[in-house]
């Protein structure tokens, strides 16, 4: 199976050797390599695809994910955050600010998104038990004096 994806990676390279503008050829470069466990080079491609189509709010998710999966939290707010600049309701950005900054202990920045997700969407029991962990979180830091 490897063998088919790196035959296809090669194929996707060469058409971006001869179109560097050819949006389909880095996003299928980029889920090729995701398929075969190369997120370093899936990034690469996947924020080429945004150089040239920097509006698809999509396309920033997914990368936003796998920087997240890497533990990059910096790359995953960036890409949120501008994701947040196109579509301020975009649930599935916040939340994943909310696990950002969860993983960096910014529990106060964490409910303040969870929050508003929670106005945004009343009836999203995952962001309910969520926004009490994170209350249960602050309370804490503040007893503590952290």
């Amino acid at each position: 199976m490897k063998k088919e994806y790196d035959q296809a990676i090669e194929k996707f390279k060469k058409s971006i050797e001869m179109d560097n503008q050819n949006v389909a050829a880095y996003y299928n470069l980029g889920n090729a390599y995701l398929l075969i466990d190369r997120k370093r080079d899936a990034i690469e491609a996947f924020e080429q695809t945004l150089k040239l189509d920097p509006d698809n709010i999509e396309w920033k998710l997914m990368v936003a994910g796998i920087y997240y999966d890497q533990k990059d939290y910096e790359n995953t707010l960036k890409h949120t955050s501008d994701t947040l600049k196109k579509d301020p309701n975009s649930i599935e950005a916040m939340m994943m600010q909310v696990q950002c900054y969860e993983a960096l202990q910014q529990y106060e920045d964490a409910l303040k998104k969870a929050k508003k997700i929670e106005l945004l969407k009343p009836d999203y029991e995952d962001i309910i038990d969520k926004v009490k962990q994170l209350q249960d979180m602050v309370k804490k830091e503040t007893e503590t004096g952290k």
